[in-house]
């Protein structure tokens, strides 16, 4: 995940599982010359026990700067090539003496474009740049979080959309994926991982529609965030030519649409022609819904989690006037889900019956790690917040026994009575944990000791002998030196 969706966060992929041993993050500033650019190292992180990192706001969006991410493993580095750090793909950040004139976006079925057109007002010169349509709080303020388009699914479509991967060609530049005529990997699609794809409640309050423009009637709705659609085919850069023209009308589309259509053509980059077609969930092609621009983090430096307590700090964070002791009426369903370890959702709530149960004081434990709290409110729709949990996660000891043990756990939510557990060990010495699986209520249901060579890397499988309840379930991992590593799963 980079900062455009991360709310300034960028979220390293470990999911290709190297045995990496600590991560580096790089940011170089480029400076352009007559002989072309260079690239000035300015910033330097190490990452140790944790895949991602808050970028500061300054980097981002500002046209000038890169991030480079490497990997430190047993078997030497792998290094990543070098990314625009931009809130919009594409390097969007204006040229020097430009700026931003007019912007015209589309939400289509299965596609959300975005138009912008740059304009120098001292040689009267414009050109344009296509990227994929986000909503975006504030445009004078690129660095405000931003919320994607999604193409919704009833529950049996999606599960056909996933199992159609990798085969379905999606009309992307690689045809076994859907990135990026999506905005999600095949790898985000089968674990659901917010904000790229999202699980909401179906809700009177909401009505959602499929690709076809029919509603939505099943219980759950999945969302999967629009990018660029058929238009990704063509070259990685979607900017023009200068063009002699003025800024533009809300009026004038057509006239953006032509002039990417013109410059493609120019380049030979054999992509369709521009259209908007109309969303069956918002014919008009939807404004941005204007929420306050939170610039403060949203951390808890405690593991032990008060979930209604993040629903009302998250009301007060992203509503200019909050909701007071009523804030939960503004809101159907919450959940949490991880985004920095891919292991899926956390907690979901229905509001109502939440509250009407009476049970709010409910507390449960997170590892530290990035998660995202997804808000799906009456009026709004999907509201994404990220929440760094923090214990001692930022200031981790790297020497515990917990810090040499890496796992995943899958798949989640759990379907049958068994599930797999990815075990990674960075330690040089043999590593014994002691597994136990609980019940959201305390009860244990399974454990095991699991004793892992150096360096091993091995798949188990936990199958209980009283099965597995529905719900939420703990997992944990204790060491001989008292450390502990815990993950919350469901079924």
């Amino acid at each position: 995940m980079d900062p455009h969706l991360g709310q300034g966060y960028v979220v390293l992929d470990v999911s290709d599982a190297y045995d990496e041993e600590y991560f580096e993050i790089k940011i170089f500033e480029r400076f352009y010359n007559s002989e072309g650019y260079s690239d000035e190292l300015i910033e330097h992180y190490e990452l140790a026990g944790k895949n991602y990192k808050k970028i500061p706001r300054e980097y981002i969006n500002n046209g000038v700067y890169l991030l480079q991410a490497i990997a430190h493993t047993n078997d030497g580095e792998v290094v990543s090539d070098k990314y625009d750090l931009d809130m919009r793909p594409y390097g969007w950040g204006p040229e020097d003496g430009f700026s931003l004139a007019a912007t015209f976006k589309c939400n289509g079925p299965d596609y959300a474009w975005e138009i912008d057109q740059l304009y120098d007002d001292n040689s009267g010169t414009s050109y344009f740049s296509l990227s994929p349509a986000v909503k975006q709080p504030n445009q004078d303020n690129p660095n405000a979080p931003v919320i994607p388009y999604y193409r919704y699914f009833s529950s049996s479509a999606f599960a056909t959309f996933q199992q159609a991967m990798p085969e379905n060609d999606f009309n992307g530049t690689d045809v076994r994926a859907p990135n990026p005529y999506y905005g999600a990997s095949d790898n985000d699609i089968n674990t659901t991982v917010s904000p790229d794809v999202i699980k909401l409640q179906n809700s009177s309050n909401k009505n959602y529609y499929n690709v076809n423009g029919n509603l939505i009637t099943s219980n759950s709705v999945y969302g999967v965030r629009k990018s660029l659609g058929k238009w990704a085919k063509g070259y990685a850069n979607h900017t023009t030519d200068y063009y002699t023209l003025s800024p533009l009308t809300s009026n004038d589309r057509p006239v953006a649409m032509n002039k990417i259509d013109q410059n493609d053509n120019n380049n030979g980059d054999l992509i369709p022609d521009m259209e908007c077609s109309a969303n069956p969930n918002d014919p008009n092609c939807p404004s941005d819904w204007d929420w306050v621009d939170h610039e403060e983090d949203f951390e808890r430096n405690d593991t032990i989690i008060w979930p209604w307590d993040i629903l009302k700090d998250a009301d007060d964070l992203i509503h200019e006037v909050p909701g007071g002791e009523n804030f939960y009426q503004n809101y159907v369903s919450f959940s949490i889900t991880s985004v920095s370890d891919l292991s899926g959702t956390m907690c979901s709530f229905d509001v109502s019956s939440w509250v009407e149960s009476g049970d709010t004081t409910q507390n449960f434990g997170l590892s530290p790690g990035l998660y995202c709290v997804n808000l799906q409110t009456k009026e709004e729709g999907y509201v994404p917040i990220i929440m760094n949990v923090k214990g001692d996660g930022d200031n981790q000891n790297t020497n515990t026994l917990a810090s040499k043990l890496t796992t995943k756990i899958y798949p989640n939510p759990i379907q049958e009575d068994y599930f797999y557990i990815n075990l990674k060990s960075s330690y040089s010495e043999e590593l014994v944990t002691i597994y136990r699986l609980y019940d959201f209520d305390g009860n244990l249901i399974y454990e095991s000791e699991i004793e892992l060579t150096a360096y091993e890397n091995v798949d188990i499988e936990v199958e209980p002998e009283v099965g597995i309840p529905q719900g939420v379930l703990v997992n944990t991992f204790t060491f001989s030196d008292g450390s502990q590593i815990q993950k919350l799963t469901m079924k």
